[in-house]
């Protein structure tokens, strides 16, 4: 391993785990709430899934953003 990573390649690789980990938490919700569309329970909110499944893919595209941001500092 090199002792000069770059630290913008360092930081996109940070953002494409953090990416990773939020479309894992998405897939969750999301079979979550398609789980409860077929099956509703009572306590459940199917709303506030959809909150946090828009909340999240908009984490995602700000995260996406910073990359194409760090990106354009390699060049």
């Amino acid at each position: 391993m090199s002792a000069s990573i770059n630290p913008y390649i360092q930081r996109i690789q940070e953002f494409n785990k953090d990416i990773e980990g939020l479309k894992l938490d998405r897939a969750v919700l999301q079979y979550e709430l398609d789980d409860y569309k077929r099956y509703p329970v009572e306590t459940i909110c199917i709303d506030s899934i959809n909150e946090q499944i828009q909340h999240i893919d908009a984490l995602i595209n700000q995260t996406e953003i910073k990359i194409i941001q760090v990106s354009k500092l390699l060049r």
